[in-house]
């Protein structure tokens, strides 16, 4: 089964913002994935379940890979519910014969194989695996229990030298369009990138006339939509070498809607849905290992039985922080429930609680130079209902000097004891304002 959604595929917002908190969906094909879920699974072989949707952490990315029988839709939310992608018909469609295995594979680019049974006619969609015998040199094509003759192409491109090892296992899948044998995957789990010429950036740049599949687009021109795909379906990777703006609705559709300002180092995967029509996965280039290895994360903890405290209106209050869970950016602490951090760029995401309370809101102020960096969600917690509601507070920020934040919360009535939260009283720790924060650049 084909990989649906990779688990490096990052999700942002129409300000290029990963939708940290946010939501995949994954549903019957052609019905509102949201109300319609359909079982994924983390391994090709489709025997371990995982859980729909699927929430997307602080890169904005899912933390597997997923695949899913046959076609699907897809809905894609932000952290408060809003949608922000849909598309109910994606992927494949299962053929009757499955993944089949091919036996007596010979040949080098011209590969003839065998089918147990016997073909009469190649299915269109129906996928075969087979071991390969040598490495090809160049172009490629399968021809299967004498049926014909049919190129193999990986996105519409000719298999070039050094593409698939010798003993190595790939799968195809036949495309009536063309026709084809699609590379699915080979030589591993993954198909090799191969770098074609550097596009210079334009209103509408050629990025179709290289043999390569991944490519650098230099320049800071504005681009608008590209040249006429080679045919539909055809797949090409941009890395941009420079700031620019790709523009949406001129030929490109883009995630969000908008247009998207690129950095150097982005990354758009860009999809032919017509010859003249395109859409894709835009990824910025935010390295893991920055979220990975640079987090402070602080709570609010009180002994079992503590309310969080008095949620007194009218101002903006200062959060309690006063427990350290992990610290691995040099140079910051905790004190008096402030953070201090040193210069840098830094990715947060924080939350806290409210009961009875009516509207809230927190925010994150740079204490320092009392400057409100983040403003988190409007929030409502009714005074009539006994249930406790969070507002977050989530982005990218900056600070040039060392600076001390802190959480800042608003409510519209006053509660007592128990408005910053209310206890469990479960007999261990309670907890109540959340505050993680990475530093992602210096």
């Amino acid at each position: 089964m084909p990989v649906i959604i990779n688990e490096r595929t990052q999700y942002v917002d129409i300000g290029g913002k990963p939708l940290a908190g946010g939501n995949v969906f994954i549903g019957v094909a052609n019905q509102d994935p949201k109300l319609n879920l359909e079982p994924i699974f983390a391994d090709r072989g489709l025997s371990v379940p995982l859980a729909n949707p699927q929430l997307l952490n602080s890169r904005g990315q899912t933390e597997n890979k997923i695949y899913v029988a046959g076609r699907y839709s897809f809905k894609l939310e932000d952290s408060e519910g809003a949608q922000v992608e849909q598309d109910l018909d994606k992927g494949a469609a299962e053929s009757a014969q499955g993944t089949t295995g091919l036996l007596n594979v010979a040949g080098i680019n011209t590969i003839t194989a065998e089918a147990d049974p016997t073909l009469a006619a190649y299915l269109d969609k129906a996928q075969f695996a087979l071991t390969l015998v040598n490495e090809p040199t160049g172009a490629t094509t399968l021809n299967i229990d004498g049926v014909g003759a049919v190129p193999i192409k990986n996105k519409g491109i000719d298999i070039t030298p050094n593409q698939l090892p010798a003993n190595g296992i790939i799968i195809v899948a036949f495309n009536i369009i063309g026709p084809v044998f699609e590379l699915i995957s080979g030589g591993g789990d993954e198909l090799r990138p191969r770098q074609g010429a550097s596009v210079a950036s334009s209103a509408q740049p050629n990025i179709w006339a290289g043999d390569g599949n991944t490519l650098h687009i230099t320049g800071p021109n504005q681009i608008n939509t590209f040249t006429d795909a080679p045919r539909i379906g055809a797949k090409v990777t941009l890395i941009f070498d420079a700031a620019l703006r790709l523009k949406d609705g001129l030929g490109i559709t883009l995630q969000g809607g908008a247009d998207i300002l690129t950095a150097p180092g982005d990354r758009f995967e860009v999809y032919a849905d017509a010859l003249d029509a395109f859409s894709g996965i835009f990824t910025r280039n935010v390295p893991p290992s920055s979220f990975a290895k640079q987090l402070l994360h602080v709570e609010d903890h009180k002994s079992s039985g503590t309310s969080g405290g008095t949620f007194t209106q009218g101002a903006y209050r200062l959060r309690d922080l006063n427990t350290v869970i992990t610290n691995q950016i040099e140079g910051s602490s905790l004190s008096a429930s402030v953070v201090s951090v040193p210069a840098g760029i830094y990715y947060i995401e924080a939350s806290a609680p409210a009961f009875q309370v009516n509207d809230h809101k927190i925010k994150l102020q740079d204490n320092t130079a009392v400057v409100d960096l983040k403003i988190g969600s409007s929030e409502r917690a009714s005074a009539a209902d006994d249930s406790v509601t969070r507002s977050f507070v989530s982005g990218q920020f900056s600070v040039s000097v060392t600076t001390n934040l802190r959480i800042l919360h608003r409510c519209q009535l006053t509660k007592g004891t128990e408005g910053f939260g209310v206890a469990t009283s479960f007999g261990d720790t309670e907890v109540f304002t959340v505050f993680k924060i990475w530093r992602i650049g210096a």
